[in-house]
């Protein structure tokens, strides 16, 4: 009877490296597409200090704090939405993003990709 209770941990743990596995693969994607259509506003560093940020109006967000803004928790459907142009961003400006032409698979790379560049 001892085995179920084993067996079942095993799977679990196999089902949580395999999703660990997953979100680092869509971390690295997510890295690459950040550099392609974030950097230049962002950064390289995510901290709002990109090449294009002095001419802006509004000053691009320091992505590495979006969780520490927010209690700690990154809101990965939030930063989903500014992506895809559903959550307004600087005011009632929308942020101008790329996102006619990110695709939704890019776009939640890059929101992967920004969980792991949070200060703590």
């Amino acid at each position: 009877m001892q085995r179920i209770p084993l067996i079942a941990a095993a799977l679990l743990a196999g089902v949580a490296s395999a999703h660990a596995a997953d979100t680092s693969d869509a971390a690295r994607r997510g890295m690459e597409h950040y550099r392609i259509f974030c950097a230049n506003c962002h950064g390289a560093q995510a901290d709002g200090n990109g090449p294009t940020a002095k001419l802006l109006k509004i000053a691009p967000t320091d992505l590495t704090v979006i969780a520490i803004s927010n209690n700690g928790q990154f809101d990965a459907e939030r930063v989903f939405k500014a992506l895809d142009r559903r959550h307004l961003v600087g005011g009632d400006a929308r942020m101008p993003v790329f996102s006619d032409n990110l695709e939704i698979k890019t776009a939640l790379d890059i929101v992967e990709f920004l969980k792991t560049v949070q200060k703590r």
